[in-house]
């Protein structure tokens, strides 16, 4: 049910973890186990600061370092940020060299262990999710396919000019008159959206819709809106991509002969200018011989 949808992404998402928090502890014990080696090293074997320690210092050492097993709880303590400086700070105060220990620990276990562990399981819960929401598509994909045959079965036999064709009248019609159509589209959307659709399914682009296109468009479309309709918006740019191309050939080739026909008038002009110029010297001689 959707009021339990958190509860169960929830849960999923623990159980998903189960694995990755099994090793997370595995890594985490054995980082503390290292450093609790050391410590108990450091503090009883090498420094003895167990025994000249004096003050707080001892008190705390005293405390939280007597033994492996209370180191690695102490280790555990640091891990979560618990209390921290209260340990830290009285054996800091009187042997700050210990922090070249303290320091590479809590910057591994309290800050790199612990958030790539939290980082493992978000990703691991985010892909829960993921995995159940592409597991409830597929079941409403299949519940859209079951009810399209259906809808498809009853458009054909309502098919009025009988070419097995939807034409938005016929659409219409059916959804008018026909309960199966109208509820089959008011699931999903409205008469008017799916009018809007309608070129969106048409890919030969005719203005009708075989069973065919009917099918993988309203499919496509519930799977995914927006590559259903940037297909769409990608064929109208490659249509008017062909008919700009078309519309400029046009043009050059009405450009291409009206410079022909320029040329030619050109021509003719410059060879009636010639024919004339060569006329004009025989006139005046013909002129002077007549006057002697």
């Amino acid at each position: 049910m959707p009021r339990f949808r958190v509860l169960w992404m929830l849960v999923r998402g623990l159980a998903s973890a189960v694995q990755t928090l099994g090793w997370a502890i595995v890594i985490l014990v054995a980082v503390i186990y290292t450093f609790g080696i050391l410590g108990v090293d450091l503090i009883h074997d090498d420094l003895e600061l167990g025994k000249t320690a004096g003050g707080p210092a001892k008190e705390v050492l005293e405390e939280y370092f007597p033994s492996l097993p209370i180191t690695m709880l102490t280790l555990l303590q640091m891990t979560t940020l618990d209390s921290w400086g209260v340990i830290v700070r009285p054996i800091l105060r009187d042997y700050p060299g210990m922090v070249m220990y303290f320091l590479p620990f809590l910057g591994i276990a309290a800050i790199s262990v612990m958030n790539l562990i939290t980082a493992i399981i978000v990703e691991t819960s985010i892909a829960a999710a993921k995995k159940d929401e592409d597991a409830a598509k597929h079941f409403e994909l299949s519940v859209v396919n079951k009810m399209l045959e259906e809808v498809e079965e009853i458009l054909r036999q309502t098919d009025a000019d009988g070419d097995g064709d939807i034409t938005k009248h016929e659409l219409m019609s059916a959804y008018q008159t026909l309960p199966q159509v109208k509820k089959f589209i008011d699931h999903f959307c409205d008469i008017e959206e799916l009018f809007e659709l309608f070129p969106v399914f048409d890919d030969d682009g005719n203005g009708r819709l075989t069973m065919a296109e009917f099918r993988r468009g309203f499919l496509g479309y519930q799977a995914d809106p927006m590559r259903c309709l940037l297909k769409h918006l990608i064929k109208h740019f490659h249509t008017f991509e062909d008919e700009l191309w078309g519309y400029l050939d046009h043009e050059q080739h009405i450009l291409r002969e009206t410079g022909d026909q320029r040329d030619q008038s050109d021509q003719r002009s410059r060879g009636g200018r010639s024919g004339s110029a060569r006329l004009a010297p025989m006139e005046e001689d013909s002129e002077a011989l007549a006057g002697g």
